[in-house]
């Protein structure tokens, strides 16, 4: 999904920008609609998942981009020391929620919500032959027109 292959470190930081927007764009939807529905200790219990996600994400975009360009064996490092830290930051927004007696299903499904998102805004606006800022597939003809 995050493959730039022959694009250049510039092109990769204004691709993940777009979709961090999209992100929080999400966020901010997600936020209003557990307003919506949910009161009181559902709606503080949801915040922090929505805060979770966010994290996650720019861990995710994070070591995409310190990883950059990096050899195989950097990057498989980078890639473990990426996962050790997103299920530390679980295991402490996870902990930090039932110290707070606060209910653990909310956090979760904003979680999980805002992960679908990022997997729908991955797939389809990192795409080859997608133009990523405006989400329009560019066709060409065989001699290279429009």
């Amino acid at each position: 999904m995050l493959d730039f292959k022959g694009k250049s470190r510039d092109y990769a930081i204004q691709v993940m920008k777009k979709i961090w927007l999209r992100q929080l764009a999400g966020a901010m939807f997600l936020l209003a609609a557990g307003a919506a529905v949910l009161a009181g200790k559902g709606l503080v219990s949801l915040l922090p998942g929505i805060v979770w996600a966010l994290l996650d994400d720019g861990i995710i975009f994070g070591s995409t981009l310190y990883g950059y360009g990096a050899p195989p064996q950097a990057m498989r490092r980078i890639l473990v020391r990426m996962f050790i830290t997103r299920l530390s930051v679980a295991v402490i927004f996870v902990f930090t929620m039932l110290g707070l007696k606060l209910r653990i299903a909310e956090p979760m499904i904003g979680f999980i919500l805002l992960h679908i998102f990022l997997i729908f805004n991955l797939q389809n606006f990192t795409r080859p032959g997608i133009h990523t800022f405006t989400g329009r597939e560019e066709r060409r003809n065989k001699d290279g027109n429009c």
